[in-house]
């Protein structure tokens, strides 16, 4: 018994700094078709339970390279638009996915902690031929 509760005051002291929170993004999934050269902007809402946290914003995945986003980094709760403005043509037809998502950005003077990184998916479905 002893020893448990020096294991646990050892872990309160050394790891202080580990704290819960909250991070989300809405909207969560978009499904759209692809059409050649055609514009989408959607609105996207960060949702945090710190506002002192520096968020940073991104786009991933295998047509990230048509995505605009308004802003890239934010701190605590906001609002931010993805512009996507497709080419004329994508070679590989099928499902493809594109992840918006937003992360924490862990303070410089934390040697160990943990950072919340959490994405909303487009799917685009380009047709087959």
């Amino acid at each position: 018994m002893i020893k448990r509760a020096v294991l646990f005051f050892l872990i309160l002291f050394l790891f202080p700094s580990f704290t819960t929170a909250a991070l989300g993004i809405s909207p969560a999934i978009v499904e759209l078709d692809f059409k050649p050269g055609a514009e989408y902007e959607f609105s996207y809402t960060i949702i945090s339970d710190n506002p002192d946290v520096e968020l940073q914003i991104y786009a991933n995945g295998d047509l990230s390279q048509y995505v605009t986003l308004s802003k890239e980094k934010t701190k605590g709760a906001g609002t931010f638009t993805a512009k996507i403005k497709f080419p004329d043509e994508i070679d590989k037809p099928g499902l493809h996915r594109i992840g918006i998502g937003v992360k924490e950005t862990p303070p410089e003077d934390q040697f160990l902690g943990t950072a919340i990184d959490i994405s909303g998916a487009i799917k685009v479905f380009v047709p087959y031929p």
